[in-house]
């Protein structure tokens, strides 16, 4: 008899289970994120605080306007806001676009270091930052002063006081073409070193689980993680 029994609750777990497998139904209440490629981590901020992998399944408890985000490595940040009433199974794609060579060049043409920083290389970000900051500094003060020597040849009243303001116009000019220069191979190397050493990222996908969704003809196997709130 025992043996009897334990056969017969093997046979109906494996009958629940195939049912279960082969017909998902996502509850009322539940928030599913989802994303493209699968397997990103997640942020989701509001009266409660949930970290997780796509995709995943929360259920029940979650009522109100939550912010989820994404900082997946590799993958330009992501972040919408949702507006759950407890009743409705919401469900939340998530769409990740793949950070670039290209794209970390152009931040770096804007600013030395963005693209850097965009790359995730912190440290190459702030020397290229504070060596463009310095450069621009530098050049607004050599062109202040041709400004000032420009003025003091313009005030010029005798021809010897303006043979001196011009050489001093000359030298500040030569000084603020040779800033100009500084400043220009600065953003110059940030562009290059934000293309050249843009990282390779392991964008991979993570799985945990599976789920069988059909649609029409077609049957696909899908990854969830379920969690409940009590």
């Amino acid at each position: 008899m025992k043996r009897c029994a334990l056969v017969l609750s093997m046979g109906l777990t494996l009958v629940t289970t195939s049912m279960a497998w082969g017909q998902i139904s996502y509850p009322p209440g539940s928030l599913t994120v989802l994303s493209r490629p699968p397997g990103a981590a997640f942020r989701l901020t509001g009266d409660r605080v949930v970290v997780g992998r796509t995709p995943m399944m929360l259920e029940r408890g979650l009522v109100g306007r939550f912010r989820v985000q994404s900082f997946e490595p590799g993958f330009e940040s992501w972040g919408r806001s949702v507006l759950l009433d407890g009743v409705s199974a919401d469900t939340l794609w998530m769409t990740l676009r793949s950070k670039s060579s290209l794209r970390a060049g152009l931040r770096s043409l804007l600013v030395p270091g963005w693209g850097q920083f965009y790359g995730e290389r912190p440290s190459a970000g702030w020397v290229e930052l504070i060596a463009g900051a310095a450069a621009v500094g530098v050049l607004a003060a050599a062109h202040l002063e041709y400004e000032n020597r420009v003025d003091e040849f313009k005030a010029a009243s005798s021809s010897v006081d303006r043979r001196r303001a011009a050489d001093r116009a000359e030298e500040a000019y030569d000084a603020r073409n040779l800033a100009m220069g500084v400043a220009a191979g600065v953003w110059t190397l940030s562009i290059l070193d934000a293309v050249a050493f843009f990282p390779r990222f392991n964008t991979g996908a993570v799985t945990v689980g599976m789920e069988e969704r059909s649609q029409g003809d077609e049957a696909r196997m899908a990854v969830v993680t379920r969690v409940r709130f009590r």
